[in-house]
């Protein structure tokens, strides 16, 4: 469709929305043309090889992601009409909130169960408040074919918080926001300066009798809110992380992981260094380096090395794999300690001897007795409270992420379940986490629909909140097929013109900021009584992205709680 019958690539509106450094993407001749054309061919052979490796990969592993199961549970029931009139009979009415952000496998799946016209199935939802059309999130698929509609009033959200959630959501800047003092916007000097606010005024509802249940600091993504939990939990402020907070990265998980290798395998000499530095440890750098080096006293070699032999051959270099462990476990080095490690390095040897009778006897579910032996969770010396309640609730998201992969594999070792996590550790998404009770501190895709009397919508600059637009290296049309972004080879250009036109024809960037606007509305929206926006820096041009902190000061109802210089 594209390449038979070639759009008008010199049309005047497509010239003038392309970046000047990608408008000669536009000027390319017949030649180049072909070869992109063929870069497409063979990006969809090396899409199709891959999706036939995944589809083995899960099933050597008897593993599923939640499209793969969508999707073969609608294949199961397209193509054994008996199966899906036995569900008929069971499953008579089906209410489903949120539906504006069903996917098009999820509608698939509804079809096949209740049928074309979904008889019996309510949804609730509006498409206006769609944030997961990237996803492949189709609310107008569904809300077309609707046989009854009902409007129901909104909630008690305060009235000014509401329509500054539809101004935001719609880009209506013409709306009138009502008068209280609901809204506030705070630009700090710096992240430091923006973290300390937040801090400060948290601590000042919760000293006014506001439960911390009832406070949340949002954003985009958990994973940078690690400043925000630290500076609450100095305050002796619980707090409930929530969402992928980077869960294996964290210093008290990385901890926990240090005493698990140590009992799984003392060798692994990165991992021991962290556990002999614990607490309850705590070497010096001098006793750290002594254990790492060789006896005073070594015992005289058996038969002489061949003068070939050098430092650097690894033949004979392979002790020094093991010095640190060998040392730490026979105690090889404990006569140069002083007093005080040498004593130190004898109980970690009893415990880690008994660490390792855990991880033998229980495999992987032995973590949890190894964790309470080596009291990893135990308060630390001038923590507060709040402060080893979040370690307990990080530890035991770890020991949820462990016991899960042992109940998928039974006989798992623990070693075996530690080179998962790593492999996990270095993945873009984590474990989420589900913290406990406190202030809800995490990202949006965990919230549902909880509401909170005071929301603080954090990083709301320019990409940040909401994020530049970075285009995928190809996509993928039902319509054009695939779409490469970058020319290769002898290309005169640096992108495609297919990816270029279509960028241009689908308003890509456009749709993608109006999720983000319903994303940053939805924020709003959860607050019951105030909230609260900051960010912190100077003010930017808001060119690739909108500065929405900036868009709500032009409101007259909003408060300025400080303008940065």
């Amino acid at each position: 469709k594209f390449y038979g019958k070639l759009p008008n690539l010199a049309d005047s509106n497509l010239l003038m929305e392309t970046k000047d450094e990608h408008r000669s993407s536009l000027t390319i001749g017949p030649d180049e043309l072909e070869s992109q054309r063929r870069r497409e061919l063979d990006l969809a052979k090396i899409i199709a090889k891959l999706a036939t490796a995944y589809d083995a990969e899960l099933r050597r592993t008897r593993s599923a992601s939640g499209a793969d199961v969508v999707a073969q549970a609608t294949r199961i029931l397209s193509d054994a009409p008996q199966i899906a009139q036995r569900f008929r009979d069971r499953l008579r009415i089906a209410v489903i909130d949120d539906a504006h952000d069903l996917r098009a496998g999820d509608l698939r799946l509804l079809a096949a169960l209740f049928g074309e016209r979904l008889n019996g199935v309510t949804i609730a939802g509006a498409p206006e408040l769609c944030t997961q059309t990237f996803n492949g999130a189709r609310p107008e698929a569904l809300f077309g074919i609707a046989a009854h509609t009902i409007s129901l009033a909104h909630s008690a959200t305060a009235p000014q918080i509401l329509a500054a959630g539809i101004a935001i959501a719609t880009e209506n800047r013409g709306l009138s926001i009502p008068a209280g003092s609901a809204l506030g916007v705070y630009r700090g000097s710096d992240r430091d300066d923006e973290i300390a606010f937040v801090t400060r005024s948290i601590v000042g509802h919760v000293e006014r009798g506001t439960p911390p249940e009832q406070i949340a600091v949002l954003y985009r993504s958990a994973r940078s809110l690690a400043a925000f939990e630290a500076a609450l939990v100095a305050e002796n402020i619980p707090v409930a992380p929530h969402g992928d907070i980077g869960l294996l990265a964290r210093s008290e998980v990385c901890d926990a992981l240090a005493v698990l290798w140590s009992a799984a395998d003392p060798f692994a000499h990165d991992w021991l260094l962290r556990a002999l530095q614990l607490p309850w440890m705590n070497l010096s750098d001098a006793s750290l380096a002594l254990l790492c080096g060789e006896p005073t006293t070594p015992q005289t070699a058996l038969f002489p090395l061949p003068p070939e032999a050098v430092e650097t051959d690894r033949r004979w270099d392979r002790k020094r794999d093991l010095r640190l462990g060998s040392n730490v476990l026979h105690g090889d080095r404990d006569l140069n300690l002083s007093a005080q490690a040498r004593e130190r390095i004898s109980v970690f040897r009893e415990r880690q001897a008994r660490w390792a009778d855990f991880a033998r006897d229980a495999g992987a579910l032995g973590a949890a007795a190894i964790l309470a032996d080596a009291g990893v969770g135990e308060p630390q010396p001038g923590e507060t409270p709040a402060a080893t309640t979040r370690r307990k609730t990080l530890l035991d998201a770890l020991l949820g992420v462990i016991a899960r992969s042992a109940e998928h594999t039974p006989e798992i070792s623990l070693e075996a379940t530690l080179r998962e996590l790593e492999a996990v550790a270095e993945a873009e998404r984590g474990p989420l986490v589900m913290g406990g009770a406190g202030v809800y501190v995490g990202s949006l895709e965990c919230l549902g629909h909880r509401r909170f009397e005071h929301v603080y919508v954090v990083g709301a600059k320019a990409g940040s909140f909401p994020p530049y637009y970075a285009p995928d290296a190809f996509l993928y049309s039902p319509q054009w097929g695939m779409i490469p972004k970058d020319a290769v080879g002898d290309a005169s250009a640096a992108r495609t013109a297919k990816f270029t036109w279509y960028a241009h024809s689908s308003q890509l960037a456009k749709k993608y900021m109006r999720e983000q606007r319903r994303l940053f509305a939805y924020a709003l929206t959860r607050a019951k009584t105030t909230v609260t926006v900051t960010l912190g820096g100077k003010t930017t041009r808001g060119v690739g992205a909108p500065e929405l902190a900036v868009e709500m000061l032009t409101w007259p109802s909003v408060v300025d709680l400080r303008r940065s210089p």
